[in-house]
């Protein structure tokens, strides 16, 4: 037989035309991950004979045992790479591939036995996704969002993603990985022609009789390999919301409004006087020229946060598709509200302020309304779990599992300050007109102390009281949310850490990171100048009373004290005449404290 003569009858041969003899020729020519093996033997083994007699065209070119027997060996001897690939391919397409059809299923295999594999090929489909790559239907945080009435279908046709694409390396891993026993003997083509009749829903009695519910598939896939899906989506990060200079900004701001509150506290909870350092801080925070600086630096740093959340958020819509930075952001701000209004409300106590800058101070609460509104209406269109943001599953499992219910819950405790707010300015600014005056003093008794209080009037003491208290619970309040929002920024980095490699890139300083903790210096360089020269002043005047005599105190400074200082004059004389009044040295330690008491109220 020549060499044409043999071509042709590799070409008539039928090497499917019984899967039976074909499938036990092929496990004796197991695949490998190197290539199939083209070492196919000689007829003298009985399977070799019975697959070539099967595949021999008998019809068109009669044969004995003996000449088929030769026409074996000389093509698996001479010429194997011209039809063992062939044949390989044929069988696993038409004998192999069916037959595990009719025995594997879809409910049969564990796609989350390896959870890489699984997330490189549904990548772009499933679980966590990037948005520039979602398409019309996808899974978000464990809810289906689709316009087709056969979900079913529509569910098993996003699982299985593009045929095609199960001829990649992702796409064979992910279906040898999750085979219910060892796959190392089939092979890639086996295992993607399994998946394309297993996915013909339309002409498969396979899949009509499937009894699996992919949409319950799918959602236990995410649950398992939500890291993995995270990491293979690559999210695009943006520095100029969480970056590590931003971030220390935010902290800053929590922690300058909480020690402004917490040294006045302290400082007026303790016996200080003997400690001029502690006097001095007192003195310096209680500085009007400083409340006046943190008010505008927290407004500041309120107001620009707004801008920039209404003007890069709305007008980048890839940003405003990401829970992460959407939810930095909203988080942000309504950690600078908080600041704010914590600050605000600690600085309402004295009535001359509020009735020289009620109107400005009425602005500014409007303009904090106004940022309020804004930032409910992010809450509510951005933050939902199913608000279509292909990076919710990677942070609402973990903030579900925290019992997190979503911002929202600060934006109602933030509301209820400012109506409070503006209650009390409406008030205040409508007491300016007569008429208005009639009938808001009238109805309740309650409304003249506070039209009163705003108008410099001292109301009742239990009155005075209460306005106290509700200043400092409100301002504590503030500052815990402020602090709250604070840790969860802070969480939400971290939490991004662990899935994404690319978020190391948030760590790093730049010129926006550094300008944005330098927000902060004016306040802090004036305070620490402040500080430092109470501190100075104090320690000059304690060490001249220190070395001068009691009677030098006493006829330079005291007549002048007796004039502006009445009561704290008695008090003084009366100590000083149960000291011995020869005594010339230094002071005692009563006296020394008394004196220092009287110095401060210079």
């Amino acid at each position: 037989m020549n060499f044409s003569q043999t071509f042709q009858l590799l070409n008539d041969l039928n090497f499917t035309a019984n899967c039976a003899t074909a499938e036990a020729w092929r496990a004796n020519h197991a695949w490998t991950p190197n290539g199939n093996n083209n070492n196919v033997g000689f007829a003298n083994d009985t399977t070799n004979f019975n697959f070539i007699s099967m595949a021999w065209p008998a019809a068109r070119y009669p044969a004995d045992n003996i000449e088929l027997s030769a026409f074996y060996d000389s093509i698996s001897t001479e010429i194997p790479n011209e039809w063992t690939r062939r044949a390989f391919d044929a069988i696993d397409r038409s004998c192999i591939a069916p037959s595990l059809a009719r025995r594997i299923t879809m409910a049969s295999l564990n796609y989350t036995q390896n959870c890489t594999a699984t997330s490189q090929h549904h990548a772009k489909v499933l679980c966590a996704t990037n948005r520039d790559s979602v398409p019309a239907g996808i899974l978000y945080g464990g809810a289906f969002h689709n316009q087709l009435s056969d979900r079913r279908k529509v569910d098993f046709a996003f699982f299985a993603s593009n045929i095609s694409e199960l001829d990649d390396s992702n796409g064979v891993a992910m279906i040898r990985d999750s085979w219910p026993y060892n796959a190392s003997a089939i092979s890639n083509l086996t295992l993607a022609e399994w998946a394309r009749i297993t996915m013909e829903a339309n002409t498969s009695d396979i899949f009509r009789n499937e009894s699996l519910d992919f949409h319950s598939l799918i959602k236990q896939i995410c649950q398992t390999c939500i890291n993995e899906f995270c990491t293979v989506a690559h999210y695009k990060r943006n520095l100029e919301v969480a970056g590590i200079g931003i971030v220390v900004s935010y902290v800053l701001a929590s922690t300058v409004a909480t020690l402004h509150v917490a040294i006045y506290v302290v400082s007026h909870l303790m016996k200080i006087e003997s400690s001029l350092c502690l006097r001095a801080i007192r003195e310096a925070t209680e500085n009007k020229e400083n409340h006046k600086l943190l008010k505008d630096s927290t407004w500041f740093f309120m107001f620009s946060l707004a801008i920039a959340f209404v003007v890069v958020l709305n007008g980048h819509p890839a940003l405003s598709d990401t829970f992460y930075e959407t939810s930095v952001a909203t988080s942000a701000l309504y950690l600078a509200v908080s600041v704010y209004l914590a600050v605000l409300f600690f600085n309402l106590n004295e009535s001359d302020r509020l009735q020289k800058y009620r109107f400005a101070t009425g602005g500014l609460l409007c303009v904090g309304i106004l940022i309020y509104v804004i930032e409910v209406e992010a809450t509510l269109i951005h933050l939902g779990s199913n608000s279509g943001q292909g990076d919710w599953p990677c942070f609402g499992s973990i903030l579900q599992k925290l019992g997190y219910a979503g911002t929202s819950f600060y934006a109602a405790v933030i509301g209820i300050g400012l109506i409070g707010v503006g209650m009390w300015w409406t008030i205040n600014i409508l007491s300016r007109f007569r008429k208005f005056r009639q009938h808001l003093v009238r109805p309740r008794r309650y409304q003249a102390y506070i039209v009163g209080y705003f108008h410099g009037q001292t109301p009742p003491q239990h009155i005075s009281q209460m306005f106290y208290t509700v200043r400092i619970v409100t301002t504590l309040a503030f500052l815990a949310i402020a602090w709250l929002e604070t840790f969860y920024i802070i969480f939400l980095r971290k939490a991004l850490h662990s899935f994404h490699d690319a978020a190391v890139e948030e760590d790093d300083w730049g010129f926006g990171q550094i300008l944005a903790v330098l927000l902060w210096l004016p306040f802090t360089a004036d305070f620490s100048f402040q500080l430092l020269k109470r501190w100075r002043d104090l320690r000059r005047l304690s060490k001249s009373y220190e070395k001068e005599p009691v009677q030098r105190l006493q006829h330079s400074t005291l007549p002048s004290l007796h004039i502006r200082y009445p009561t704290q004059y008695h008090e003084y004389y009366q100590q000083e005449a149960r000291n011995v009044r020869s005594e010339r040295g230094e002071l005692t330690g009563d006296r020394k404290s008394l004196a220092l008491r009287m110095i401060n109220t210079f």
